[in-house]
């Protein structure tokens, strides 16, 4: 079995997060940033609080967080198929199921318009970006989706 690389987890990551918004699980999110350096891809995933404007440090609880510069997880096998990582994310962590169609469907847009293999940034360590950035085998490439719902 080939291990997945970086971008390959970061996108198996995002799609986790998709997954786990079909089971019901919508008020997950993943807030995935650029290390410094441009070398790492870095996420939190947790809950979105249930109401007002949101931002990856208001994220309670916050399940997990990462940097893969290496491809792999503290919580689960790496080259789990995205299903079996969701299953895991939920023994691990028992997020609450807790319903949020508008952070949901923005999801869905983002998942879709994802370069193939591709993951995507709202942040570098120093600032929030306005709009998404898209990284995929070429160069990053800005996004004309917006912003998640409610993130501030």
């Amino acid at each position: 079995m080939t291990q997945r690389n970086g971008r390959e987890l970061a996108h198996a990551l995002i799609l986790m997060v998709a997954e786990l918004h079909r089971r019901g699980y919508e008020s997950l999110a993943i807030v995935p940033a650029m290390a410094p350096n441009g070398m790492a891809w870095r996420y939190a995933i947790g809950e979105i609080p249930p109401s007002g404007p949101w931002d990856a440090l208001s994220l309670e609880p916050r399940h997990t967080r990462g940097s893969l510069g290496p491809a792999r997880l503290d919580w689960a096998d790496a080259d789990l198929p995205v299903p079996d990582l969701a299953d895991a994310f939920v023994a691990a962590f028992l997020p609450t199921a807790a319903a949020n169609a508008p952070h949901a469907a923005w999801l869905r847009q983002v998942v879709e318009a994802l370069p193939p293999g591709g993951a995507f940034v709202l942040a570098s360590d120093y600032n929030a970006y306005e709009r998404l950035v898209f990284m995929g085998a070429g160069p990053p490439v800005t996004s004309e989706l917006p912003m998640p719902p409610g993130l501030e």
